[in-house]
């Protein structure tokens, strides 16, 4: 009779830091062989080997439980804990997500290089929209202020914009900002409005201390205002009419000229007939006239500028109020009434009608825009809106960001991962699931997640109250004088709820069901303005008044003991309260900075703007769990005190933060930031942890400056897929070094610069250099080297054939090439200094030539294509690169995404003949030889993601009517974009430049519904032949999944059609019939040129084929041609032939692979064989 079964788990090791790698193994005695293993991590991971190694990507502990049977089903099961040490956080290296508001728009700018752009100034910062690719890019670092009130394009391409904090210009070629403010010559911060003149001078109008007027290099000002000539200072709006002069309209000043011949001014106002000194907005037509809008109505006047008519409503009616003015391109003159809405002006009839729509545009617009495509587009409070001209119609277009405000009050992030933001105007959720925002009802000052997890929202008057679980809300009003919101809300130790109010402390009754005054001045409080509140860790209740000081119960006789200047505390305003771990009690003041009292209350220390802290207004506080404060000023941004040397760090506009004016701290549950400021919305910081490295990414986005490199749209796509993928990975902003011509990249798709550019930095007005890349690899990489690890090197852009002289080259920069030899030599080096293992992707034209000059020993040697040129569109969504990303996502090794990504790539005609190399046996020639060592590398390890990449479900076509087609597709998750290309019949791939130039029509497919279902029409489709349209998504992440191609035939009247079915076999295997990946093997019908790719499942069809008797030849890598004759095409028919079987390649044979470990080469290993030539999964 066989011992008792027992197991032993044994691990290796038992506790690290983050990533923790484990090793698992069991030590199994007795029962009877053989066993059985059953894994479980803890984590949700499992196994049925008898060793594993299992990846910890979270901290915390968790319990590993083994399972073992035996041949007799007797079984016996083992516990132990692994520990995954708390993160050591680098806060050098924050990452910044950005949530704003940008629904209420300013004013609307057409790009003077790109047609298909508009940039547009709202409350939440500068926004550019790319109307072509459907991208918008946000701008709030680097501006004065968020709230945009002016916005112009100079003629040189910078963008100048007006805050009322100052003026900031922006360099896009550069992608660099620049800041004027008084100390560089303004008269005055608030700036309002802003033109260039027909000299190429910027003209800027102020808040209140009238106008400067300055060169583009601002070396030159001058001033006018009220002491010369100017009857207000308060600008409001300026224009500059053909014949040269300068208008300038003000608050209550009415509108004045300046004359360019003898720069003299004239005013006018009411007394000679405005009919309003109040000036709106203004107008200068391409004819020379000049419309002015004024409260008392709308005036046109003639070029002599001596006559005009006015256009100031009917009798017993408001005002003509007019808030915006715009003509388009046929000379129509549009005008937006704050009472009525949308006119346009008929002319032929004297002075000219205005005609009324109506329409659904709201009654708050303030600019108007003709772009230059014909659109007519509305900027209004509540949105973005296109107009039909035929109807007045507004349609929404949506930018309007994720909140309702920007002022974001309170902010906290449950236990379900779902983040709520109360806003000034709204409260919003962050779905973790949806990655959507959900808004509940009116503005919120303060939130609480309960211990029974139920959410608290302090509101106006009332707290409303959310039970998750059951998914219903109750509201709780509270009669106390004066109307107030709920401040601050908090659950006591004893799980009463509290609220703090301009009326006292508020206690929740539950058997009442409502909330009951529980303290105020007449029970020992200070003052009835309750901002703070917070249970100390003794049981001890601390309130912060507003002008009344700090107070405290005492737990001995409930008595308020009371901290205010009359007692010797520095301020009577509390912003903030926060007990540290030391058990020490910190309070925030709004004039004198931060006090820490001592152990016993007795004595205090002061930190403010002359030892240290940014600001003295402190709102809010949070310690981390490496023992870091975190102080969210009122103006100075965050500052970081490290309590073990006392000093300070600033996290601020300079370095990330849209806003200084922080008005909120909350943790994260991956142990960051949610940042709450008053201008600028919500930010959630990450930071990378201090834990081990998965190894080195050096990414080289090449080419040089945006402006002048053909290729850098898809370099750059292509670059921040790298980012974020490596990111995903468990690569840190740490572990990455970036170079790029451009300093804006955002790599997790929040439409905000991420700033993770290394190189060059962010003062260097440079492109990279070669020298830069000799500093990564040899310096940068080799210095920070983790043992065991690899260093990745990853190229993207241009690729040059051998020279003749120096050989091939990739090119950092215009007369900044890269060597072959030169990488070689760096690599040397790196491999001698670290003894790591290195690996090199080159995505560029003639890449595959580097393979022979970087074979070497341990390394791999990637390339998107052999000595010829690579094929990239725009966006770069069907290169080399975006295919083998997306399977290094989904945790393949780097020999199963090369193998999937070549059999992807020849899924397209466009791609078709690009062939991908690797070389990771040092012969440096790629064959069927490699892929041993690439297939032992995963990135960042071996582990599955929990975010899917997106998929494309499906995808349906209507019928051609007239040339026009509906296509619909079902998609995975909510997109940031859907589209399709369109490849015409006989289109063939532009060579001719020095890469494979991909320029198709493309259409954008929309989701008005909301139920991932994106559809839209193309209606181009009058060429006799065969189509392709290829439909793309782009997540919200910024990855892109590709759907196989559909093929629309066209005008082939007469024509037949071939479709069939492949079966691939193993013939010395009893013809077992294995999958190929789509596109590995082509139908070619001889002596033509029709042909078709095998999809996944086997079928082909070929369109278009003049009838007649044909053989078709069935090819393709690792398969052996087959061929079937006597296939006969009718006119208008299609014709199926019977299941074709197409054996694997009798060369699979030789392959000296082992793959299974069993030191034989056998039907396990044939079919992995099979699976990496043919790319499937």
């Amino acid at each position: 009779m066989a011992d008792d079964l027992t197991a032993q788990i044994i691990t290796d090791p038992d506790q690290d830091v983050l990533p923790m790698e484990v090793g698992f193994s069991a030590q199994v005695e007795g029962g009877t062989p053989p066993y059985s293993y059953i894994w479980s991590f803890g984590d949700g991971g499992t196994s049925s080997n008898a060793e594993e190694s299992h990846y910890y990507r979270e901290s915390g502990q968790y319990q590993v439980s083994l399972a073992i049977i035996d041949s007799q089903r007797e079984y016996a099961v083992n516990q132990k804990s692994i520990t995954v040490s708390t993160m050591v956080t680098d806060y050098d290296n924050a990452t910044f997500s950005y949530y704003t508001c940008t629904r209420e728009i300013s004013t609307l700018v057409s790009d003077v290089d790109n047609l298909n752009v508009m940039w547009v100034g709202t409350e939440g910062g500068l926004v550019r929209i790319n109307f072509e690719t459907q991208e918008k890019r946000f701008y709030t670092q680097g501006l004065p202020s968020v709230d945009i009130q002016a916005l112009i394009l100079a003629r040189d391409g910078t963008v100048w914009v007006g805050t009322k904090y100052g003026l900031a210009v922006f360099n896009p070629s550069t992608n660099t900002w620049k800041t004027i403010t008084t100390s560089d010559g303004l008269p005055e911060n608030n700036i309002k409005t802003l033109i260039q003149t027909a000299n190429g001078e910027l003209w800027i109008g102020t808040n209140n201390s009238g106008i400067a007027r300055t060169n583009l290099s601002l070396t030159q000002w001058s001033f006018y205002n009220t002491l010369n000539e100017l009857p207000d200072n308060q600008i409001r709006a300026m224009t500059q009419t053909s014949d040269g002069s300068i208008w300038v309209g003000t608050k209550v000043g009415g509108v004045c000229r300046l004359d360019p011949n003898s720069d003299q001014w004239s005013i006018y106002d009411t007394s000679v007939g405005l009919p309003g000194n109040k000036i709106l907005t203004m107008l200068s037509e391409r004819s020379g006239i000049l419309w002015v809008a004024t409260d008392g109505g709308l005036v046109r006047m003639m070029p002599d500028w001596e006559t005009w008519d006015s256009y100031t409503g009917l009798s017993g009616e408001p005002p003509f109020q007019v808030r915006a003015l715009g003509q388009t391109a046929d000379g129509t003159i549009w005008a937006i009434s704050s009472y009525y809405g949308i006119y346009r002006l008929i002319e032929g009839i004297f002075p000219g009608s205005f005609i009324y729509y109506e329409n659904s545009l709201p009654s708050n617009i303030n600019a108007l825009l003709e772009t230059n495509y014909g659109v007519l587009w509305a900027g209004s409070n509540s949105g973005l809106y296109w107009i039909n001209k035929d109807t007045g119609d507004g349609n929404a277009y949506d930018i309007s960001g994720d909140l309702p405000s920007n002022c974001v009050r309170s902010s906290i992030q449950t236990s379900d991962g779902a983040i709520w933001a109360a806003t000034s105007q709204g409260l919003v959720r962050l779905d973790s699931n949806t990655k959507e925002w959900i808004e509940y009802g009116t503005g919120a000052s303060a939130l609480l997640q309960a211990k029974d997890q139920s959410i608290w929202v302090g509101r106006s008057g009332s707290i409303a109250h959310y039970n998750s679980q059951m998914d219903l809300w109750d509201t709780y009003s509270f009669d106390i004088e004066p109307p107030n919101s709920a401040y601050s809300i908090i659950q006591t130790s004893d799980d009463n709820i509290l609220i703090g109010t301009y009326g006292g402390i508020l206690q929740f009754d539950t058997d009442s069901q409502e909330f009951k005054l529980k303290y105020d001045k007449n029970s020992g409080l200070p003052n009835n303005a309750v901002y703070r509140l917070m249970e100390a860790h003794d049981g001890s209740l601390w309130a912060g008044t507003w002008g009344g000081g700090g107070a405290r119960i005492e737990p001995q006789n409930g008595e308020w003991a009371v901290l205010n200047t009359s007692t010797g505390f520095p301020d009577d305003w509390i912003g903030s309260l926060y007990q540290t771990v030391d058990e020490t009690i910190w309070i925030g003041t709004v004039n004198e900075g931060l006090i820490h009292l001592s152990q016993d209350l007795n004595t205090f220390d002061i930190y403010n703007i002359e030892n240290g802290l940014p600001h003295n207004f402190v709102r809010s506080m949070l310690q981390t769990d490496d023992g870091s404060i975190f102080i969210g000023t009122c103006g100075g941004g965050i500052a970081v005190l490290d309590p073990t040397t006392n000093q300070w760090e600033t996290i601020c506009r300079d370095n990330g933060l849209p806003d200084d004016a922080i008005m909120s701290l909350m943790p994260t549950i991956e142990g960051g930031l949610l940042v709450g400021t008053n201008e600028g919305g919500l930010v959630r910081l990450g930071f990378p942890s201090s834990s081990k490295s998965p190894g080195k990414l050096v990414l080289v986005g090449g080419g040089g400056a945006a402006s002048t490199n053909t290729l850098w749209s898809a370099t750059q796509e292509i670059s921040e897929s790298v980012y974020r993928i490596f990111h995903a990975r468990g690569f840190k902003n740490t572990d990455i070094y970036f170079m790029s011509p451009d300093k804006w990249c955002d790599f997790n798709g929040d439409g905000f610069d991420d700033h993770i550019v290394d190189c060059p930095a962010p003062n260097e007005d440079r492109d990279p250099a070669v020298s830069d890349v000799e500093y990564a690899i040899t310096d940068w990489a080799a210095t920070n080297y983790t043992e065991d690890t690899p260093l990745f090197v990853y190229l993207i852009d241009h690729g040059y054939s051998d020279d003749g002289v120096n050989g091939p080259y990739f090119q950092v920069a215009p007369g900044e090439n890269l060597y072959a030899s030169q990488l070689d030599a760096m690599l040397d080096a790196y491999e001698a200094a670290t003894g790591g293992q290195v690996v090199v992707i080159n995505e560029s034209c003639y890449s595959g030539e580097f393979l022979s000059y970087l074979k070497k020993e341990g390394r791999v040697i990637i390339s998107s294509t052999d000595s010829s040129l690579a094929h990239y569109s725009a966006q770069g969504e069907n290169c080399f690169s975006q295919y083998f990303l997306k399977n290094l996502y989904n945790n393949s090794s780097l020999d199963q995404a090369f193998s999937r990504a070549v059999s992807q790539l020849k899924i397209s005609e466009i791609t078709e003949d690009q062939t991908p190399q690797m070389d990771d046996d040092a012969d440096g020639v790629s064959d069927a030889s490699d892929g041993l060592l690439a297939s032992t590398i995963k990135l960042g390890g071996d582990f599955t993601l929990g975010a899917p990449w997106p998929e494309i479900l499906s995808v349906e076509q209507g019928a051609i009517i007239s040339g026009s087609m509906v296509f619909t597709t079902t998609v995975s998750a909510r997109m940031q974009r859907v589209w399709a290309t369109v490849q015409p019949p006989g289109y063939e791939v532009d060579e001719t430049g020095d890469y494979g130039k991909v320029d198709l029509p493309f259409f954008n497919l929309s989701d008005p519904e909301g139920d991932l279902t994106y559809a839209a029409s193309y209606d181009d489709f009058t060429q006799t032949g065969v189509y392709t349209v290829t439909i793309f998504a782009k997540d919200q992440f910024g990855n892109v999944a590709g759907a196989d191609p559909l093929s629309i035939p066209v005008g082939l009247a007469g024509k037949g059609t071939v479709s069939g079915n492949v079966i691939t076999i193993l013939e010395d295997y009893d013809n077992i019939s294995v999958s190929a990946a789509s596109g590995a093997i082509t139908v070619s019908i001889q002596g033509t040129d029709y042909s078709a790719k095998v999809d996944s499942e086997g079928d082909f069809i070929i369109y278009g084929v003049t009838p007649g008797s044909y053989t078709l030849t069935f090819s393709g890598l690792g398969f052996d041609s087959v061929s079937v004759a006597g296939v006969v095409v009718e006119a208008d028919g299609t014709l199926t032939i019977p299941d074709v079987e197409v054996p694997l390649s009798s060369t699979v044979e030789a392959v000296p692979c082992d793959l299974d470990g069993d030191n034989k080469r056998g039907l396990s290993d044939a079919i992995e064989i099979i699976r990496e030539l043919s790319g499937t999964p």
